[in-house]
């Protein structure tokens, strides 16, 4: 047992009046966070680049993989906006209109050439991005 733990911001201040700004009530989904963010709206200096930490988030998690058997699984459980620039970055895949509910995500199955993604759109085959190189 273990965790990840990837803090994609430096000053945390900055981060929430981000995500309240983009994210007008508690009735509205993360999207136009995200949005925001996977676009580079937001300096490097104050969030890290959607993109590097989609990247740093793979990274850990095939460093954790490594450590297991073939006969073990990992189960990661994180909140929506962390889950959404795997999605993007890893599989191309922009998340689901309705956003990313509670208990929602993927699972992620890597073969030699591909990784498949089942969600709840469906099953997904991607290529391995050119910076998956663990």
């Amino acid at each position: 047992m273990g965790g990840v733990f990837l803090r994609p911001h430096n000053d945390h201040e900055k981060f929430v009046g981000y995500l309240f700004r983009d994210v007008k009530s508690d009735m509205e989904t993360a999207r136009p966070f995200f949005i925001n963010w996977a676009s580079d709206h937001f300096p490097p200096w104050e969030m890290e680049p959607c993109g590097m930490f989609a990247q740093r988030a793979a990274s850990a998690m095939i460093k954790n993989l490594d450590k297991l058997d073939s006969s073990r699984f990992n189960i990661y459980v994180s909140h929506d906006i962390w889950v959404a620039p795997c999605l993007f970055y890893w599989f191309g895949m922009m998340p689901s209109v309705d956003w990313i509910g509670y208990l929602d995500g993927f699972v992620l199955q890597l073969t030699d050439d591909r990784m498949n993604v089942y969600s709840k759109d469906g099953k997904k085959e991607a290529y391995y991005p050119y910076w998956w190189s663990f």
